[in-house]
């Protein structure tokens, strides 16, 4: 505890001259809240002169440059001590004994330098371009790069434009990103399924091609009638991979023209 002397001294605490018997935190002659010694002296640290001329967006870019120099692929920088720069670059040995009006500006400093390092990493693509573009892009590149009958992880798409595949987005750029990916994601679902759908009509038509070669096979093995067992032989002898409606198809078919050829 510390013993107070007079109102000159200024309370780390609260950063005012100390109040006394006025103050909750004082009882008696004793701080009841404020670690030992602390009162006893004046927070005087001195404040360095870049840190009192230079503006929030000059000290941030320059905080901003520190981050990338300790992580150049601009991810983890959120994590950084930022103590060493300020005591190694700036000159500040304790910025809680600093005036309240410089905390707040190296706060803010703080805050601005994760938005410009940030801006710096994020793909001018994102930054510029709608997301309706992006997502064309998107597509674009997966069809070029993956099958795309599965599922494609943008995240790849984002490190191929200098990203980490683990880049966390902040909330300025979190939204648009997601919703370029979800709009990519349901384009790739509708070229998806019409590929399903000509894929099936392209074996339709292949199955129904194959009729009259089904007929030929029939007679040479002196059969009146095709039975379904018959028919996946067929298929199999030939190497056709024919899904269980195309044969159905073929079935009805072929038994119709060996009904009307009696």
């Amino acid at each position: 505890m510390s013993n107070l002397k007079d109102k000159s001294k200024i309370c780390p605490y609260y950063q005012k001259p100390c109040l006394l018997e006025k103050c909750l935190a004082y009882s008696g002659e004793t701080c009841l809240i404020i670690p030992l010694g602390r009162l006893e002296r004046e927070t005087t640290t001195k404040v360095p002169v870049i840190l009192k001329t230079k503006s929030i967006k000059e000290l941030a870019e320059k905080l901003a440059d520190y981050y990338l120099e300790k992580y150049p692929d601009g991810e983890n920088y959120r994590y950084t001590d930022t103590s060493l720069f300020w005591s190694n670059r700036i000159g500040v040995k304790e910025i809680y004994n600093l005036p309240s009006d410089i905390q707040e500006k190296i706060q803010d400093v703080e805050r601005l330098a994760e938005d410009i390092t940030e801006d710096r990493k994020i793909p001018e693509e994102l930054k510029s371009q709608k997301p309706e573009k992006i997502a064309e892009n998107m597509v674009k590149w997966a069809e070029k790069n993956f099958d795309i009958t599965r599922y494609v992880y943008f995240r790849k798409y984002w490190g191929s434009k200098g990203l980490p595949e683990s880049y966390y987005f902040s909330d300025r750029y979190r939204p648009k990103a997601e919703k370029c990916e979800l709009l990519a994601e349901q384009k790739l679902e509708e070229i998806r399924e019409k590929r399903k759908k000509e894929k099936k009509e392209k074996e339709k038509q292949q199955a129904l091609a194959e009729i009259d070669n089904i007929i030929k096979w029939l007679k040479e093995k002196r059969l009146v009638k095709l039975s379904k067992a018959n028919l996946k032989l067929y298929f199999s002898e030939i190497g056709m991979k024919v899904s269980p409606t195309n044969r159905q198809n073929v079935y009805i078919r072929v038994n119709e023209i060996l009904k009307q050829e009696k």
